[in-house]
């Protein structure tokens, strides 16, 4: 659980941008390889791409965020107000 938390929440509670990246990376690696177990299954390429580029851009707007917003453990960057979306 401690993956978890350190990696998909922000102050305890669940941020959007973190979790939608980790749910489309998953779907689009378990998209992939579905032919493994349906073989008559076709992979359209730009699906996959689709999903890992939506990861992709998750993970790099909360990137930013991170690096503008200031922590309350350390001070990045010069923007003082939190806008990190949370959900719960």
């Amino acid at each position: 659980m401690k993956l978890i938390n350190d990696t998909l929440k922000v102050k305890g509670k669940w941020a959007h941008k973190r979790v939608l990246s980790f749910v489309s990376f998953h779907v689009g690696v378990a998209y992939a390889f579905t032919p493994a177990i349906y073989p008559e299954f076709e992979v359209h390429e730009f699906v996959v791409l689709c999903f890992f580029g939506l990861s992709a851009g998750c993970l790099g707007i909360d990137l930013q965020q991170k690096i503008k917003v200031q922590d309350d453990d350390s001070y990045i960057g010069t923007q003082i107000n939190n806008n990190n979306e949370i959900i719960g």
